[in-house]
């Protein structure tokens, strides 16, 4: 006598195929996790925002720099920038619009922060992006300068 097609089905697809799809999630858990636990944050008075790096030397260089505290001062009505302790790998782009949230590296030792989206000419290397564009704007704009902490 033949099985049902439902028993068939489970014997084909049963629990030796399972084990695999438990390691396969779960190392694309640990991946995930892992991911989220090297994101650096961006610290600003009482504040924290993720920041999510650029796929870029640049960027990998900044992370190796970590931690950092820089004094960042007002530019333009649309950003602020600070020195870098060292320089950074160049690899400049016109990125035509500019983001906020956008970290930018100008020329090679200046980090950038946009708080305003706005069309540019000028050339960048790409670092990352700050979480929470609108929230950066409303506490960075008004003021002139101030200092900001980057962790690991």
């Amino acid at each position: 006598m033949s099985k049902p097609v439902a028993e068939q089905r489970r014997q084909t697809t049963g629990p030796h195929l399972i084990p695999g799809l438990f390691v396969w999630a779960a190392l694309l858990g640990a991946g995930t996790c892992a991911a989220e636990q090297s994101m650096p944050t961006v610290s600003i008075n009482d504040s924290t925002y993720n920041l999510e790096l650029a796929d870029s030397p640049a960027a990998k260089r900044l992370l190796e720099m970590l931690p950092l505290e820089l004094n960042l001062t007002e530019l333009n009505g649309n950003e602020k920038y600070g020195a870098l302790p060292q320089s950074l790998p160049v690899e400049r782009f016109k990125p035509g619009t500019i983001h906020a949230g956008d970290v930018l590296l100008w020329q090679d030792d200046t980090l950038v922060i946009f708080y305003e989206t706005f069309n540019s000419g000028y050339s960048y290397t790409a670092l990352g992006k700050i979480s929470d564009p609108d929230r950066l704007k409303a506490q960075i704009a008004p003021l002139g300068k101030l200092k900001i902490g980057i962790r690991p």
